[in-house]
């Protein structure tokens, strides 16, 4: 392993000083999670170069997009009863749910932050409707990151596992170990994953 010289980052934001967790976002990016109470933890990503804190936040994390500089998070406060489940990207409210049982899994944001997927489930099983309970919701979002458009609430199975990716023509795959699912007319298509694995350390 080689070593450079180090850097030394000054983190003013009050959510992070309690440091929890590092992980690079890309090769100048760090995200910083920092523990606020046991159902709130402080986001923030700072710049290595400039030292600068670029963006942040206060929740769940689900997504983070440096190029437009939009951060994806859930608002879950330390309160009861808990707020329904709900998506902000940068304290703009763009998605709550209607159904107060039904609760958001993760959440991933397209590249240029136009496309967004998140999955969701209704926590007794089924709704009112005796609908399959674990859904993919696709939606678009508005230029400004303030509201979603053509919401897409498509019913998939519970095993349905791995993780959301959007490839660089905003197609929507879910990346498990053994399966890809991808999604076409709005059906989810399973097939065997070729992708080559990461290289394990040793």
């Amino acid at each position: 392993i080689r070593t450079k010289i180090s850097t030394a980052i000054t983190i003013n934001d009050k959510n992070v000083q309690v440091i929890i967790e590092l992980k690079w976002v890309d090769n100048e990016n760090i995200l910083i999670t920092g523990s606020i109470n046991p159902s709130v933890s402080g986001y923030a990503v700072y710049n290595i170069k400039s030292k600068a804190d670029l963006i942040s936040c206060e929740g769940t994390l689900r997504d983070v997009t440096i190029y437009k500089k939009n951060i994806l998070y859930s608002n879950t406060p330390h309160i009861y009863p808990q707020p329904k489940a709900n998506l902000y990207i940068n304290a703009n409210k763009i998605f709550e749910v209607s159904n107060a049982a039904e609760e958001i899994f993760d959440g991933v944001m397209s590249k240029d932050s136009k496309m967004i997927a998140f999955r969701s489930w209704i926590g007794n099983g089924k709704d009112s409707n005796s609908i399959k309970s674990a859904y993919l919701n696709i939606a678009n979002i508005n230029s400004n990151g303030t509201a979603l458009r053509n919401l897409k609430k498509i019913p998939i199975s519970g095993d349905t596992t791995g993780y959301l990716e959007f490839d660089d023509k905003n197609n929507i795959n879910i990346i498990g170990d053994e399966f890809i699912y991808k999604l076409n007319d709005g059906k989810l298509i399973k097939e065997k994953n070729t992708l080559p694995k990461p290289a394990e350390l040793t």
